[in-house]
């Protein structure tokens, strides 16, 4: 229980109200405490031989107002309606009424989903931006309880997908790059064939995503998109970009 209690606390003030964060805190002193004692027991070193390594590149975490935040979490968890002055970016500070639903942790950010008034349409507000955040006596309305917030993230909501529909996806892969696909599959229906000495193909079912736009082109020129032939040309439109980024055109001339 001391080592659970342990792992639980390195995300606790994340995803948990600071409140309810705060409350936890001497279980989870107690944890460390219990784990720090236990020399002769093998699970007290197991904290220290477990890490994880994230694959992407990680950014640090926007300012935030703590008193804020913790607002939120309150408004959230009490479903009460919020009085908020908001800077969306690139435009000047405005003040709200919103109806606060959920979180989602995206990264290192952390949004707000919630609706304005007696409309259903879910609006993404990011929890760094506010400036100020009263909640409100008010209860959020019934509309704003009818949305379905699973729904709304797997259509897309954070723009992730282009569209509902899966595509065919094939491509030409270095096999030296490509190995570990042979280990974890992009997808269930996952086919490779041998096609080159360096190189083979592989097609799969998959989401048409921004997600698999940037791993196409995290692998350079490891990988050649064949299909779709919208996601192929969208690769090429960012090849030829980054040349002219880069000037490449101005020495061909």
């Amino acid at each position: 229980m001391a080592l659970t209690l342990h792992l639980v606390s390195q995300h606790a003030h994340s995803y948990l109200p600071e409140n309810v964060a705060s409350y936890l805190e001497p279980y989870f002193f107690r944890a460390r405490k219990v784990l720090d004692g236990l020399s002769d027991n093998e699970l007290s070193t197991w904290k220290n031989k477990v890490h994880v390594v994230h694959d992407w590149l990680t950014f640090q975490p926007p300012e935030h107002d703590e008193a804020i935040t913790s607002s939120i979490y309150k408004a959230v968890m009490s479903e009460k309606q919020i009085l908020a002055k908001y800077q969306p970016r690139g435009k000047e500070p405005k003040d709200y009424v919103l109806n606060p639903i959920s979180l989602v942790f995206r990264g290192q950010i952390t949004y707000l989903l919630c609706t304005v008034g007696d409309h259903e349409n879910v609006l993404i507000f990011q929890l760094s931006r506010f400036s100020n955040v009263d909640v409100s006596e008010n209860s959020i309305t019934e509309a704003s309880r009818k949305v379905d917030i699973k729904a709304f993230l797997d259509q897309g909501a954070f723009g992730q997908f282009n569209t509902d529909k899966k595509i065919k996806f094939v491509a030409r892969i270095n096999k030296t790059k490509g190995t570990h696909l042979r280990e974890t599959p992009l997808s269930v229906d996952q086919v490779i064939i041998h096609d080159r000495d360096d190189s083979f193909l592989l097609t799969a079912t998959m989401a048409d995503s921004s997600h698999l736009l940037w791993w196409v082109l995290s692998l350079g020129d490891k990988i050649e998109v064949i299909e779709p032939l919208s996601l192929r040309e969208k690769v090429i439109e960012q090849i030829a970009s980054m040349v002219y980024v880069y000037g490449l055109h101005k020495k061909k001339n």
